[in-house]
């Protein structure tokens, strides 16, 4: 009888070798790391809104995001089980007692892929300090993880005292609020600018003080310099017909027009840093480059509602509302002050 020899490389009994070891043993292989808890935080105040808002979700891994979007336990926690509170500093001293943000859902969240029915957010109506530093901390009653963050008040005046600011409408130029700002405030490079026509009506003796808003962005406007005292045209056609709109026509009431104030919104320098490192905004899924939030991510920062008050109206101006095509009927007073 003859014995037939099969000689088996090294290498493909290395090969086989390891083939068994991973069926015999793939019971007990575990790649799945320990859960880690990251939050993700949102925080923007603004001394000028009379209500501020903390927003805490989950970040988490996974191969389908889109799956995970719709379930709640990968997003969003359950309702009240963080306590949010904010400190005011100044000089190191703590001012007062830390405001607290309550739970609420108030605010529905927009139809989206992360459209889930436990949509929680904090809020507080608490008025802020100007000229401050910020400090927000965030625990999670179940786990005992504590978030921390800070960053620097930006304006002058907050929503109680801005209302007791006293408007020189008929001053010759712009008259800006004073607040330490490290970028240009020339308020023709700011998308996110409103010019806020200010004017009087009178209806029996009752004089009430009304105004309309322009958002540029929606009805794109071309604003001048600052100073734009010698030009000819000190607002286009679109502004009067877009005031046309928002004005009603009513026999019985006399106007005043009273002014304009330039307003635009800038950013605390977090804030600045976060929108231009986050490069991709249509990705599903991302880990921003920029964070501030100890034990987490996100962002805490603060921005501001900056006004130009008070930019004077030219005659030639006063006489186009009260006689112009757009604005004849709205019974505007001319630049001698009568109405027609």
């Amino acid at each position: 009888m003859r014995f037939k020899t099969i000689l088996i490389m090294p290498n493909r009994i290395l090969l086989l070798l390891s083939f068994i070891l991973f069926i015999t043993s793939c019971e007990k292989i575990d790649l799945k790391a320990a859960y880690q808890e990251i939050p993700v935080v949102y925080c923007l105040l603004n001394a000028k809104d009379t209500v501020q808002y903390v927003r805490i979700n989950r970040m988490y891994y996974c191969d389908n995001a889109y799956e995970y979007m719709q379930n709640e336990d990968s997003t969003t926690y359950p309702f009240g089980i963080w306590e949010v509170s904010l400190e005011q500093w100044v000089d190191s001293v703590l001012q007062g007692e830390p405001i607290i943000f309550e739970p609420t859902r108030s605010i529905v969240k927009e139809n989206g892929q992360f459209a889930t029915g436990n949509h929680v957010i904090y809020k507080t109506d608490a008025p802020l300090m100007a000229n401050c530093t910020f400090v927000l901390k965030c625990r999670n009653k179940e786990s005992g993880l504590e978030l921390i963050s800070e960053t620097i008040s930006l304006g002058k005046f907050n929503y109680i005292t801005v209302n007791e600011d006293s408007r020189a409408y008929f001053a010759p130029s712009y008259f800006p609020e004073i607040i330490d700002y490290h970028a240009s405030l020339h308020h023709p490079f700011y998308e996110h600018k409103i010019i806020r026509f200010l004017y009087q009506e009178i209806e029996d003796g009752v004089v009430n003080c009304e105004y309309v808003d322009w958002f540029p962005r929606e009805n794109p406007l071309l604003i001048a310099p600052t100073k734009d005292d010698s030009l000819e045209g000190q607002l286009p056609d679109d502004y009067y017909r877009y005031l046309s709109e928002c004005i009603p026509v009513d026999p019985d009431v006399k106007r005043i027009a009273m002014g304009v104030d330039h307003m635009f919104t800038i950013a605390n320098e977090e804030l600045f840093r976060y929108i231009n490192l986050y490069n991709d905004q249509n990705a599903y899924y991302y880990i921003p480059d920029f964070t501030n939030i100890e034990n987490g991510r996100g962002i805490f920062s603060c921005r501001y509602h900056y006004t130009y008050f008070g930019k004077q109206l030219k005659p030639e101006t006063i006489d186009t509302i009260s006689y112009g095509r757009y604005l004849k009927n709205h019974r505007f007073a001319d630049s001698n002050g009568n109405w027609h």
